[in-house]
């Protein structure tokens, strides 16, 4: 059973820190405990008992909140980057070593999915189309804001379209979070800085593996915005672990 989640946590939040200028963007405070406290309660809830957080701006403050994750009742490694390396290298710096599949997040967005059937469903798929990565894809009503995720009829990824200035679309794009086998780590050189998304995803596709898509139609939110942030806070309001 997957049961090991990797948080890329290491973004330096430009795009909200009017609103926070001194906090790490997955450490934003909602309802009394960071974002990244509500993550991991969400995953824990779906059997995901060890962590490893990807940290790099304001590191320190991330591990001094959560430390070993013993308070938690969990398991939290840290991976700390010298200098920024895109959710690709950040991922391959946490994960080469593991030799077995691991859940991969973003920290700054708020996905009711469920984790545990979408870990469970890439490793039942994995004996099937020997996919490297399964893909959660979100639908939403506008993905000019993101950028699309086409797929065939199996919901396997076709190729991905860049964000675009046209008018509002509903779509499916994707939803940053992944089942990630560990021959993918092999796409990705070393201490360099690499996107998952636009470079890792696109060579593998190019190599003619398979990206399985999941879609869901459950709620999701980036929190790395103003607006983003103040959806966040009425979806999380009154929820507890």
């Amino acid at each position: 059973m997957i049961d090991h989640a990797i948080i890329l946590a290491g973004g330096f939040g430009t795009r909200i820190r009017e609103l926070f200028p001194n906090v790490p963007k997955p450490m934003i405070p909602f309802h009394g405990k960071p974002f990244l406290h509500w993550q991991m309660d969400l995953l824990a809830a779906h059997g995901f008992q060890t962590f490893t957080l990807c940290v790099h701006y304001m590191a320190d403050h991330i591990m001094k909140y959560f430390r070993d994750g013993a308070d938690l009742g969990l398991t939290i490694h840290y991976s700390v980057e010298d200098r920024p390396l895109g959710t690709g290298g950040a991922a391959r710096l946490a994960a080469h070593h593991l030799q077995k599949p691991v859940l991969l997040i973003n920290g700054d967005t708020f996905y009711e999915l469920n984790y545990r059937e979408f870990a469970d469903q890439h490793e039942i798929g994995v004996a099937k189309d020997k996919r490297l990565v399964s893909m959660a894809l979100a639908y939403v009503d506008n993905v000019s804001q993101y950028g699309q995720v086409d797929v065939t009829e199996t919901q396997q990824v076709r190729s991905f379209r860049e964000k675009t200035a046209s008018a509002p679309q509903a779509g499916w794009i994707n939803g940053g979070t992944y089942v990630i086998e560990p021959e993918v780590w092999t796409f990705i050189p070393p201490a360099q800085a690499v996107s998952i998304e636009r470079d890792t995803f696109p060579a593998l596709l190019a190599a003619h593996h398979v990206i399985q898509g999941y879609p869901s139609h459950t709620r999701f939110v980036d929190i790395g915005t103003p607006s983003g942030y103040a959806l966040a806070e009425k979806m999380l309001q009154g929820a507890s672990r």
